[in-house]
């Protein structure tokens, strides 16, 4: 699936709504601001939307729209913290298999499914100490 194909088969509800599940997981794996706003903006253009996106601890907000469309649709989400960085390269997998064209939405959906369940290897102290190390 080509990007022009991906933009024009998928409903404008559907590729806001995995954006902002994709934003959600990100911002609960303790993705980087830069990894976050960088995951986000790539998966919108490859969608043709414009996308504006602000996050804080608890919070992110979300707005869409088509380029050609003054209309915008705004999502307020609260967020949970977590702390699994382990996730973080199969976000990257994702975002870059959506870009390319190679996952539908289904598709994506699933797999974000899938690393949602998946188990932490290291438990949340060496994660913390893991986290210390790179930004400490």
């Amino acid at each position: 699936m080509t990007d022009k194909t991906m933009a024009n088969t998928e409903s404008f509800d559907d590729k806001c709504r995995f954006i902002i599940e994709l934003g959600k997981a990100a911002h609960s794996y303790v993705s980087p601001a830069i990894r976050l706003e960088s995951y986000l903006n790539r998966v919108t253009a490859a969608f043709g939307l414009e996308g504006e996106f602000h996050s804080t601890p608890t919070n992110m907000i979300f707005a869409f729209r088509e380029k050609e469309d003054d209309w915008q649709k705004i999502n307020l989400s609260v967020v949970q913290g977590g702390l699994d960085l382990t996730k973080l390269p199969a976000l990257d997998d994702i975002v870059d298999e959506i870009v390319v064209g190679k996952l539908s939405i289904k598709e994506a959906e699933s797999r974000l499914t899938e690393v949602a369940k998946s188990a932490d290897p290291y438990g949340n102290a060496m994660q913390a100490f893991g986290y210390y190390r790179i930004t400490g």
